[in-house]
């Protein structure tokens, strides 16, 4: 990405747990047999937590975020709490999850000393 601050990227280990343990998951987007977009979902302590959600820049605009966030939605249990950070100038991802009912509780120094947004769902 040419502007670093908006994605901090979740270690080759933690990949690694999504496609293992109990909860976690990964979806993605394939187009002609490639991988265009991709979300991956983290469970501890009861809350689910969007960890990365990354489009390939050619297929930004195409409402693939939302699509992935749909399907994470429909994939937890109803009453789950959904969690994910997003940095304030990312005005897109931003507007997606207000969008589908996200609402910011915070605004943090997080990942590498950079300001996040706290965005939290709570699944009817």
């Amino acid at each position: 990405m040419e502007n670093k601050a908006l994605y901090f990227p979740s270690s080759d280990f933690s990949i690694l747990q999504y496609l293992c343990l109990p909860k976690h998951f990964i979806c993605g987007i394939k187009i002609n047999n490639k991988l265009v977009a991709f979300s991956t979902v983290f469970f501890k302590k009861g809350i689910y937590l969007i960890e990365d959600t990354v489009v390939a820049k050619k297929y930004w605009g195409n409402g693939m975020q939302i699509k992935m966030w749909l399907y994470i939605l429909s994939s937890i249990p109803s009453g789950s709490i959904l969690m994910c950070t997003i940095h304030p100038s990312n005005r897109y991802s931003l507007n997606n999850a207000i969008a589908l009912g996200f609402r910011i509780i915070d605004k943090q120094i997080m990942y590498n000393n950079v300001e996040r947004y706290i965005l939290l769902h709570t699944k009817q």
